[in-house]
Parts: structure tokens; C-alpha cells; sequence
């Protein structure tokens, strides 16, 4: 497609109020298991600011440190 647009592949979605991520590119593995809606918030505004930065990227978002979480992220989904 002629449309410049970002695709944004987020881990497991929190409430929490932390403002903490890492970024994967298409083609790297992704990391993390959990990323809060204010982090993936944060990405947006920064692309929102400067479109061509991300333009035409497939960006994987995780906090830092949650790998092999997974576990913990289904007992969360059960708890919701």
C-alpha cells in the first residue's frame, strides 16, 4: 500500500501506570510477556510527533525484564 502507516504488536496489556518498554523489530525475536496501556500510550504520542521515525515498521512493545512471565500473565487473564 501507497499509505505510510506503524503496526504496533503489543505483549499482554496491564493497568499499570508504568512507563517502561523496549522495542523488536520484525524479524527480531520479541521479547516480554506484559506491557502497560500507558507505555504503548507513550509510543503513540512519539510516533503521533514524528511519523516518519516509525513509518512503514512491524514494532514489537514489552517491558523490559518480563520474559518467560507467561505463567504469570495467564493468572492474571484468569483473574480479570
Amino acid at each position: 500500500s501507497d499509505i505510510p502507516a506503524t503496526i504496533i504488536r503489543a505483549a499482554y496489556m496491564t493497568d499499570d501506570t508504568k512507563i517502561d518498554y523496549e522495542l523488536t523489530y520484525k524479524g527480531e525475536r520479541f521479547k516480554g510477556t506484559m506491557i502497560s496501556r500507558a507505555s504503548i500510550a507513550d509510543l503513540i504520542i512519539k510516533i503521533i510527533a514524528e511519523p516518519t521515525a516509525y513509518e512503514n515498521t512491524s514494532l514489537g512493545i514489552a517491558q523490559p525484564g518480563t520474559d518467560n512471565m507467561l505463567p504469570q500473565v495467564k493468572l492474571m487473564a484468569q483473574h480479570r
